[in-house]
């Protein structure tokens, strides 16, 4: 089945709170934000077990490091189970590999904790673009708990990267969403500007 893809850039020129606060990639090891319920739209569940969570959530950004393999893989799963689709043990393995090598142009992760305990995760990828000298960054994947959205998780991960995009001198930031994602665009409305292009896939026979 085939479903619209919708292209969302950052803003340019529009400094975020975390740009004004942190502009170093080495910085976002560990980068809080103390964000009001409702200041991202990923879902109204603010109960984490039993726990409601605070109306304020202290949330702490931080890169992903060879001991969070275990929590990465519960959320990336949970992120792919929301696509509907999965991947093998050997993409699991090679992805997370690859998140730690920090080079150049290989993915990055990131991480968000609440009282210590990941809540959320973000992809990105600086490339190459044709039109420009300098590189571009390619938001993959965005994640957020069921249970914590709501309470910011989301805008606090997609600040991450425009600050660690600022930092690599690429300010250009885009990523994709399923046109019916209708929760998640209301945060992107804020945070980004919708495009007009569509996305295609080749086909498989």
């Amino acid at each position: 089945m085939f479903h619209t893809c919708r292209i969302v850039n950052r803003p340019v020129g529009k400094a975020t709170r975390l740009q004004r606060s942190c502009g170093c990639w080495a910085i976002l090891r560990a980068i809080r934000f103390h964000a009001s319920r409702g200041s991202d739209s990923f879902g109204d569940n603010n109960k984490v077990g039993r726990h409601r969570v605070p109306e304020r959530a202290d949330i702490r950004i931080r890169a992903v490091t060879p001991a969070d393999e275990a929590a990465w893989r519960r959320l990336w799963s949970s992120y792919l189970d929301f696509y509907e689709t999965s991947v093998s043990e050997e993409v699991f393995g090679s992805s997370f590999a690859r998140l730690l090598l920090e080079e150049e142009n290989e993915f990055r992760g990131l991480l968000a904790e609440i009282d210590g305990e990941p809540v959320g995760l973000a992809h990105f990828l600086f490339h190459r673009h044709m039109w420009r000298t300098e590189n571009v960054c390619y938001l993959q994947d965005l994640f957020a708990d069921p249970q914590v959205r709501g309470t910011g998780v989301g805008r606090a991960l997609i600040e991450a990267v425009y600050a660690a995009a600022d930092e690599a001198g690429c300010p250009s930031v885009y990523w994709l969403t399923q046109d019916f994602n209708t929760q998640a665009r209301q945060l992107y409305d804020r945070i980004g500007t919708l495009t007009p292009f569509i996305r295609y896939n080749r086909r498989v026979a």
